[in-house]
């Protein structure tokens, strides 16, 4: 068995940033055999992320309105949930598979009647509690699954794929992920069947304060021009932009913020195609869909 070897804090920052945690090469080799070695690794950057969304899940989680402002008052203004779902077309037999639900947002712009079924992925234990209520409150067949995505798809996303008749996997700024992570996962789905994967994060490969406010104020100014945001959404989405700011810098100081580019080269391995569904909004953030084509 190989030795494990317990990397410093800053050894898993450091490798989360890059996407490459720093083993050494015996050590790599191990990864994909040795479950001891794996989880004493993967356990320490799981701390890592554990600790950012500790920090930041309520503002991340909480809903529009929220005192102080909260994320969702900035992409319900640019009605990122309604692009999603359109994107998806999502049909009947169709059971959607949202990996970093956070508090099952995403579950409410899916009407009961258009899916199948639902099954929610995130670590963060409060908000895996609120999404299962969310669920019930909206009467969505479904379940919420506590998991931590640095290691993979959990087993029960993995059976609900290979049940489904169409399973479509949404990756909702769920992707922050040393690119193994994201291999593996993505792996994992097409495997045990899914259709496609829809991705929608920071894959412009930065978090950028000046080009978030280029992108964002003009956006106000024209929503309130055109009287299609009252005066109170702006303040709200202002008081949330003050929390945007630091939320994103620090995701940048802390986990690997890939371009598509980065994401299709290391996907082509597997077969996969990457399509960018939409151009960077607000300067930074990017629609992608992923497919598989087996190689023959």
């Amino acid at each position: 068995m190989a030795t494990v070897r317990v990397l410093a804090p800053a050894q898993v920052l450091k490798g989360l940033t890059t996407g490459v945690l720093p083993l050494g090469r015996a050590l790599e080799n191990d990864l994909s055999t040795d479950p001891t070695v794996e989880a004493a690794v993967w356990g320490q950057a799981a701390e890592a992320h554990a600790a950012f969304w500790d920090n930041w899940a309520e503002w991340r989680h909480a809903r529009p309105g929220t005192p102080g402002g909260s994320f969702h008052d900035i992409v319900r203004m640019f009605k990122l949930e309604d692009q999603l779902i359109r994107f998806m077309s999502l049909e009947p037999n169709d059971v959607v598979i949202d990996l970093g639900c956070g508090a099952a947002w995403m579950a409410q712009f899916i009407p009961s009647t258009t899916i199948a079924g639902y099954v929610g992925v995130d670590s963060h234990p409060a908000t895996v509690t609120t999404a299962r209520k969310e669920l019930d409150r909206l009467g969505l067949a479904g379940t919420v699954v506590k998991h931590d995505l640095l290691v993979g798809l959990p087993g029960s996303a993995v059976e609900a794929i290979a049940k489904a008749g169409r399973a479509r996997v949404l990756a909702r700024w769920a992707f922050y992920l040393p690119m193994q992570s994201i291999v593996r996962i993505v792996k994992q789905a097409f495997e045990a069947g899914a259709c496609d994967l829809t991705v929608d994060q920071l894959t412009a490969g930065k978090f950028s304060p000046p080009s978030l406010m280029v992108h964002f104020m003009p956006f106000l100014a024209k929503g309130l021009v055109r009287r299609e945001l009252s005066g109170i959404q702006v303040i709200r989405a202002l008081k949330a932009l003050t929390r945007m700011i630091p939320y994103g810098l620090e995701l940048k100081k802390l986990f690997p913020l890939w371009s598509s580019d980065q994401i299709a080269e290391a996907l082509n391995g597997l077969g996969c195609k990457v399509e960018v569904l939409a151009q960077p909004l607000w300067g930074q953030t990017t629609f992608l869909r992923v497919t598989h084509n087996p190689v023959p």
